[in-house]
């Protein structure tokens, strides 16, 4: 994993500096402020967090979860992660800057059909999620918001009749 910073224009403010030796499957980032961080899975399916200095050094680079996939990254007061998990649920992880776990991880899904998950953090540092889901019948897109303490505040709701026809809501 390599990390290039540039400016507006596309010139170089930090060459390429190397930050891992894993061979990423899945790569996410997320800047807030100045704090600028990246998940990534590697072959084994481990989860690996980074916390990327501005001079391009990763000042954070640790295994984070297990026996995870596609992970995605948003950045509040907090990270917040979404994953999907070996049973192909979405779960969602809240962690501090350093990588350190403030919540248990816990299963937005339970039907086994989830896949690709994304996350993104408003002003208010509520985490909306959206996720295809196939139970039923069809892939669907789904979508569910959180509280900055990783609470339910929207239960999931559909928001295609179809994975091309959306729904109002």
């Amino acid at each position: 994993i390599h990390y290039k910073r540039l400016d507006k224009n596309g010139n170089f403010l930090v060459s390429d500096k190397k930050l891992a030796s894993d061979n990423a499957v899945n790569f996410d980032t997320s800047l807030k402020s100045n704090v600028t961080a990246a998940i990534y899975q590697n072959i084994l399916n481990e989860i690996f967090y980074l916390k990327i200095n501005s001079d391009g050094s990763a000042s954070v680079n640790k295994k984070i979860i297990n026996s995870m996939s596609n992970p995605s990254l948003t950045l509040s007061n907090n990270a917040n992660i979404v994953l999907v998990n070996s049973q192909n649920n979405i779960e969602y992880g809240l962690f501090d800057f350093n990588g350190n776990l403030l919540a248990n991880v816990t299963a937005i899904t339970s039907s086994g059909l989830a896949s690709n998950p994304d996350i993104i953090s408003d002003a208010s540092n509520n985490a909306h999620i959206i996720w295809e889901d196939s139970r039923f019948g069809k892939k669907d897109v789904l979508y569910t918001k959180l509280d900055s303490n990783g609470n339910v505040v929207k239960s999931e709701v559909k928001v295609t009749d179809n994975a091309t026809n959306a729904i109002n809501l």
